[in-house]
């Protein structure tokens, strides 16, 4: 996946990353921490799983 790689090279550029609207579930939180191998993820989304999206939702948060 683009972004994997993507956020891939950005880590191996730096000791800490902050992401903002990263526009992932609840479900796929557990998914940042196979970006890296050295570095640790810890996120919240903006909505859950079960809710029915309208609009354009708020996103999330995200530390490496």
């Amino acid at each position: 996946m683009f972004k994997r790689r993507y956020l891939s090279d950005i880590l191996s550029l730096c000791d800490f990353l902050f992401i903002q609207e990263h526009w992932l579930t609840d479900g796929q939180l557990d998914s940042l921490n196979e970006v890296s191998d050295v570095h640790y993820a810890t996120a919240v989304s903006g909505f859950g799983d079960s809710e029915v999206l309208e609009g354009r939702p708020y996103s999330g948060c995200a530390i490496f």
